[in-house]
């Protein structure tokens, strides 16, 4: 799961807290699943701003780079 944001986010709000929080659980529970019937994939979840993903791709890296770097982890 992605989620771009253009611009006003922080980190320390307490709804965006409360979100990384629930979409960290939604990929746990999703990845819960028979890999078989969730196509095998292992779910992640990727909160970017989207200046972010702008000046990454600009610099030249991949999009898959970026998700992978930037994928919430559990603590």
């Amino acid at each position: 799961m992605v989620k771009i944001d253009s611009g006003g986010l922080s980190l320390t709000d307490g709804h965006v807290q409360h979100e990384l929080k629930q979409a960290a659980l939604r990929c746990t529970q999703i990845n819960r699943i028979n890999p078989s019937s969730r196509s095998a994939l292992a779910w992640h979840y990727v909160l970017l701003l989207e200046q972010t993903l702008r000046d990454w791709l600009a610099s030249g890296k991949s999009a898959s780079n970026l998700l992978a770097f930037a994928k919430l982890r559990e603590p």
